[in-house]
Formats: C-alpha cells, structure tokens, sequence
C-alpha cells in the first residue's frame, strides 16, 4: 500500500477504513491495519478524536486519513464508531407518563385531608394546575419533530379531567396543541367532561362550595 502524502497538492488525504489491530497505553500509541492492506500503520491516542480512554481500542473499526511521516507513514483524524448508551431499567417515557398523574392524586388527596375541600374539586384544581405547568416546561422546551413523552403526558393529563386548562393553554403557548385540529379535540373534550361532571357531581357548579374555598 502507498497512501498519498498529506501534503501532496495532486493527492489529497482521503479517508480509510480499517481496524485497530494493537494498543500500548504504556507508549500511547497502537497499530492500524486498513482494510485490503497487509501493512498496518501506527497512530497515537490523541489522534483518537472521540475515545473514552476507557473502551478498549483492538478490535475497534476506525475511519482514519494517513500522512507520511519521517518514520514512514501514520493515522491521523481517527474516528471510532459511535457507540449504542444502554437504556435504563425504567424508560424514561414510562416515567414521565406515570409521575404527573401519580403526582395530581397525592396533590388532591392531600388539599382533600388538610384544607377538608370536597375531593373532586380538589382534583379539578391539582389536574388543571399541573397541566398548566406542564405545559408551560413543554412549550419552554426545545422544538422536536417527533411527539415528547411530556406532550403524551398532557394529553394524558387532559383525558383525565384537565382539558379545560389545555384549551386555554393552546391559545396562549406555543406547542403542538395550537393546531386547529387540537384545539377543536380539547374543546370538545372539555364539553364531555363538564357534562360528566354535572351528571355525577352536580355539587361541583354550586357557588355555595365554592365560596367554601376561599
């Protein structure tokens, strides 16, 4: 094999394929071997742009340039394959789906046993007030093209009872839900779940109790 020299005006360094075939932590440096070459060539650690210092390096595949050196030739610009991060035991999304709705019930139970309000009106107020705050963390978030867990989340959270605070956030923050489509969903979502309420707790649009909170 003979590689062009890097500074060789008419050829250009190209990049390489190979694997790593020898590691001496010792002296920092390794041997190379490119693929259909029976010659391997050395580099050294720093030029191993993105290793742990950890994973080892012989057996690894590597995309590499080669410069001609006083010793004769050496990889340079060495890239390793990016490397698959082990998911936890709990996704993430599992979590985030289950905290927020765990959350509103330990909220209302306790506003329920402390402030002795009636249960469901506590559960109105705790649903509807995390809601909104989730979705004030999902608009002040970054754009994704794909749905976020958290944005399951809310809508989690607005088939559970808080979808009257999700059609106001919709008209007031910039998320996913501001579609037309969205917002005629909650909308409608939101006349249901008024229309279970007054069936089976009427005592909910009674000022009397209302006035009790205060």
């Amino acid at each position: 094999m003979s590689p062009d020299p890097a500074d060789d005006p008419v050829h250009p360094p190209m990049s390489y394929v190979g694997t790593i075939v020898s590691h001496d932590r010792s002296l920092h440096t390794g041997l190379v071997l490119p693929d259909n070459s029976p010659e391997a060539i050395s580099f050294t650690e720093g030029d191993v742009l993105n290793w742990d210092h950890v994973t080892p390096l012989v057996g690894e595949r590597a995309v590499f340039e080669i410069v001609q050196v006083a010793q004769g030739y050496a990889a340079i610009q060495m890239l390793l394959p990016p490397r698959k991060v082990k998911q936890p035991y709990i996704p993430q999304t599992v979590t985030q789906l289950l905290v927020p709705p765990l959350l509103v019930l330990v909220a209302a139970y306790a506003l329920h046993l402390w402030l002795f309000w009636p249960l469901i009106i506590s559960y109105f107020i705790c649903i509807n007030f995390i809601g909104l705050v989730l979705l004030m963390l999902i608009a002040a978030g970054q754009y994704s093209s794909g749905v976020r867990p958290a944005e399951f989340t809310a809508v989690l959270l607005a088939l559970l009872g808080g979808a009257p605070v999700m059609t106001f956030g919709a008209y007031l923050l910039p998320t996913r839900f501001q579609t037309e489509v969205a917002v005629v969903f909650l909308v409608g979502l939101s006349v249901c779940q008024g229309l279970f309420l007054n069936a089976f707790f009427p005592e909910f649009f009674e000022l009397s109790i209302w006035s009790r909170l205060v």
